[in-house]
């Protein structure tokens, strides 16, 4: 198994993408640590399916509720990850909020919670964990962008995709720093068949939004899932400091 005895921390991963890449690392052999904010009852489901490949020999994972909007919350999560195995081997920021605030409506409160949860966590959870990472020599951080860095929006969503273009920036600068012992990686997924999109379109401009792609689908969370397996094993060694778009084609039209 590719993350055999390996603590994988997982922000945001009571459903979506989260979910998915805990179970997938879960799947590979990893201890996982499942990060939420507010769903508590999404995140049991998750430990619970998570708990499912973990043999009942193993100290059991758990999940942890923390605000990461705020350095409290932060601070609690690594202390409380770190309290739990007494080591994380990755961390995968893939906890995120996205408002659709038009340009001239956005208010200091909406920027401040899109830019703390999707840059500002990050960053501070990066700079607390990747001490301990290069105290122990070995480490993958992953961080989950989108391709909203890669594009021009207009009047709506500027605010998440400043956020994450900057999320790309602070990969790029991570790579660098925490080298040659922690290797830093962004994946940056299209659109992807969670709650969040399907909820926000109906079933006839899904398809005619779907006909517009080159390959005619969108991601499922295991697709993100799978690269983030790969980014946290051995198999990605000589990777550092680079993103992964996976749109289905979408940036080049």
């Amino acid at each position: 198994m590719k993350l055999e005895n390996k603590v994988v921390l997982v922000t945001g991963a009571s459903g979506g993408m989260g979910r998915a890449i805990a179970l997938e690392s879960a799947k590979e052999g990893a201890r996982v640590i499942i990060h939420y904010h507010k769903n508590q009852k999404d995140a049991e489901e998750t430990l619970q399916q998570v708990r499912a490949y973990s043999p009942p020999t193993m100290l059991q994972p758990d999940f942890i509720q923390a605000d990461l909007s705020n350095m409290q919350g932060i601070e609690s999560l690594a202390d409380k990850a770190y309290a739990q195995f007494g080591r994380l081997d990755v961390l995968v920021n893939n906890a995120g909020v996205y408002l659709r605030d038009p340009f001239f409506e956005t208010l200091e409160t909406s920027w401040d919670k899109v830019l703390d949860t999707n840059l500002k966590a990050p960053f501070f959870l990066c700079q607390k964990i990747g001490e301990k990472m290069i105290q122990q020599k070995y480490g993958r951080i992953i961080n989950i962008a989108s391709i909203a860095a890669n594009s021009v929006m207009k009047n709506t969503g500027i605010m998440y995709g400043v956020s994450k273009a900057g999320l790309l920036y602070l990969t790029k600068c991570l790579a660098l720093t925490l080298a040659p012992h922690v290797n830093v990686n962004a994946i940056s997924p299209g659109r992807t068949m969670t709650e969040m999109f399907t909820g926000s379109k109906d079933p006839a401009k899904l398809k005619e939004y779907l006909e517009k792609i080159p390959l005619h689908r969108v991601n499922m969370p295991e697709d993100i899932a799978k690269l983030a397996v790969f980014l946290s094993s051995e198999d990605s060694r000589n990777i550092t400091g680079q993103e992964f778009i996976i749109d289905c084609g979408e940036l080049l039209t």
